[in-house]
């Protein structure tokens, strides 16, 4: 068996609407397919579509907490990205320049780890 590509990523959140509009506001995707008070939404990867979702966090489950997701978004616009969350009080938690690329690590509404990844 060989993996093609991630196609799917699934996070809880406590807040899934709240979470929803900040993916779509600051990552340009929309996550805004709304069901059973879960968000979803999905771009095109080179390898194939990635579909995300958000999920309502329910407190007694003893397998996941919300802010236990890391992820990281290889973007085109790096620079104006880092600006924008600056701006609307993202602090980076976590920057880097080296031979990879440009490098910023934030925490979503949520608490999740969002990297985000540019040249």
């Amino acid at each position: 068996m060989s993996i093609r590509y991630v196609g799917a990523l699934v996070i809880r959140a406590v807040s899934p609407k709240a979470l929803a509009d900040w993916y779509t506001r600051y990552l340009d995707f929309e996550v805004t397919l709304e069901h059973r008070n879960s968000y979803f939404g999905a771009f095109e990867t080179e390898r194939g579509p990635f579909h995300f979702g958000i999920v309502p966090f329910e407190g007694d489950t003893d397998f996941s907490r919300p802010g236990d997701v890391i992820i990281t978004f290889r973007v085109d616009n790096f620079g104006v990205l880092v600006k924008r969350l600056r701006k609307d009080g993202y602090e980076p938690i976590a920057l880097a320049d080296d031979e990879e690329g440009l490098y910023a690590m934030f925490r979503d509404p949520a608490g999740n780890q969002v990297s985000i990844w540019g040249e």
